[in-house]
Formats: C-alpha cells, sequence, structure tokens
C-alpha cells in the first residue's frame, strides 16, 4: 500500500514539475512570439506587438530595446518605471502567446509566392502547402533553402522532398524551417523528365517517381499505340555527357512474370518505344487477306460476267 501511495505521488510530482517547466518554457520571450501589453485605462498605451528577428518590437516605450529571454515579470520591471512618467501609478498586464510565428519567403514555381507568417514548428512542405503548393514545373526534387546563420553568412540546402518522405529508407527527419527562411522551388529543367519517345501515344517529357520502371513511364505515356512493340524498348542513360542504349524486351519480362526485373530510369533518361515491322503486325495481314479477297472475289464476278 505504502508502495503504491509513493508512486502516486511521485507522478503527481512529475506532472506538476512539467507543467511548470512548459509554463516557464511558454514564459520566455523568443523572436516570433506575440506579446500583448494592455494598460489599464491608456488604450494609447496598450498593444499587441511581436517580436522581431532581432529581439525587439515596434511597442513605442521599448523600441531598440533588445527583450529576447525575458520573462514576462522581467519585462514587467522594464516597462513598469518607463510607464511612470507618463501614468501613475499604471496597471500593467503583459501576456506572451504560446505560439511562435515566423516570416518565412516562399518563391518560385508555387501558386501564392511571397511572404508568409507561419506558426512553429513548421516543414518545408507545409509552407509550400500554404503557397497554394507547387506549380505543375515545380520541381519538388530540388527545392532550395536559403538560410541566414548566427554568423550572419548565407546557408543553402537542397532538398528533395521525394526522397525526404521515403518510408523505406526511414528517412524521416523533415526539414523545419527558422525566421528568415528563403524557399526557392524551382522550375524543372530537362534532366528532370524522362522523355519518353517512339510508339507511344502521348510521347513527350514524364517526370518519373522514386521507383519507376520503363513500363510505368511507358503507360503514363498512354501506352503503346497501334503499332508499338514492348518487346523493343531502348533505355538510353548518360554516360560521360553521351547518351548509352540498352534494349529490354518488356513483353518478355511480363510474360515470364519477371516485372521486378523491368529497369528504373531516373530524370535525365530517354525511353524509345520500338514498333513492329510492316509484315509483323496482325493488322498488316488482315489487311493483306482482306484486300486478297477483295481481289479474287473481283476476278470471279468478271469472269462469270463473260461467261
Amino acid at each position: 500500500m505504502n508502495n503504491m501511495k509513493h508512486r502516486f505521488f511521485a507522478v503527481v510530482t512529475l506532472v506538476f514539475v512539467l507543467s511548470i517547466a512548459c509554463f516557464a518554457q511558454a514564459d520566455v520571450i523568443v523572436p516570433g512570439k506575440t506579446i500583448t501589453i494592455t494598460v489599464l485605462g491608456h488604450p494609447e498605451l496598450s498593444q499587441i506587438v511581436r517580436v522581431s528577428q532581432d529581439g525587439t518590437t515596434d511597442y513605442p516605450l521599448l523600441v531598440n530595446v533588445p527583450i529576447e529571454g525575458m520573462t514576462v515579470n522581467e519585462l514587467r520591471d522594464i516597462l513598469s518605471p518607463i510607464l511612470q512618467r507618463y501614468v501613475e501609478k499604471p496597471r500593467l498586464f503583459i501576456d506572451v502567446s504560446i505560439y511562435t510565428t515566423i516570416d518565412v519567403r516562399v518563391l518560385g514555381a508555387v501558386q501564392s509566392p511571397g511572404l508568409k507568417e507561419l506558426v512553429q514548428p513548421v516543414d518545408i512542405q507545409s509552407a509550400i502547402v500554404l503557397s497554394g503548393g507547387m506549380t505543375a514545373a515545380g520541381d519538388e526534387r530540388n527545392v532550395l533553402v536559403v538560410r541566414t546563420n548566427s554568423q550572419g553568412k548565407r546557408e543553402r540546402f537542397t532538398v528533395n522532398l521525394l526522397e525526404m518522405y521515403r518510408l523505406d529508407n526511414n528517412i524521416l527527419n523533415i526539414f523545419e524551417l527558422q525566421f528568415g527562411d528563403i524557399i526557392v522551388v524551382p522550375v524543372k529543367i530537362r534532366e528532370s523528365f524522362v522523355q519518353v519517345l517512339g510508339s507511344v501515344r502521348k510521347p513527350g517529357p514524364i517526370v518519373p517517381g522514386l521507383e519507376s520502371t520503363l513500363l510505368d513511364v511507358i503507360n503514363v505515356a498512354g501506352g503503346v499505340d497501334e503499332s508499338g512493340h514492348l518487346g523493343r524498348v531502348t533505355l538510353y542513360k548518360k554516360v560521360d555527357d553521351h547518351l548509352v542504349g540498352e534494349k529490354v524486351d518488356v513483353r518478355r519480362l511480363i510474360n515470364d512474370g519477371l516485372e521486378n526485373q523491368i529497369p528504373r530510369v531516373y530524370p535525365g533518361d530517354v525511353v524509345v518505344v520500338g514498333s513492329y515491322k510492316l509484315y509483323e503486325s496482325w493488322e498488316f495481314w488482315g489487311r493483306f487477306f482482306r484486300d486478297l479477297g477483295y481481289v479474287l472475289t473481283t476476278i470471279v464476278l468478271i469472269d462469270r460476267a463473260f461467261l
């Protein structure tokens, strides 16, 4: 029984300590937080201000005064004597929001570029979504983040959003944004596509998925047309600035149940789907025998006419 009481009090104590810690953390003033300053009876001195990146606010009586890292009580101790110059026995109330907002700029191939005020924590994907999402031309593999570090120097990070969220690779280190970050979503360039050419219904550039195969991009290109031959596919890859081709019999791999051996494709690859030779297609022989039938029928009719 005593052990149960000790455990109960230990749990209560732990919860109390954690609550105090959370309250204390919320009470600390940091850039991005909103401060509500209320001076009873004096609306001209009451304002809601935001802590900027340099730790100051635009509150008229605290201009250029760094308040970052202060608690509410410490800020009250500083502001009260200043207010006494204008108000006798000011009744001052200060409240710090529990949320921290950051300013980030989202540029490039998004629907609504510009400066965004976001609530932390926020990741790069959320910032892009809140900017209306990427346009069709946006390159999610090469998103650039420009950040100013504590020494005032610019740092650049390239983020592959597709790779970031691959669960099978345990890549879960979501790129969280900081105050002042600039996100640039570039437009896809030629090397971002797989070119699918030849006997397909919709030839042209295709944006491949993380694990797209030859068959996947051919299907995205509308599949083979009436003359297309999956047994005559050539996959070109760039090697030392030259395209080197490899013939792939996709039809045989499918018929043999070896779909897992169909090669994957990557940005910059070129896929060419060959066609049947004229005499190899069923359509050719169908037309041939049809036309032959017409000719033979005509000969028979003419022959009968002269009998």
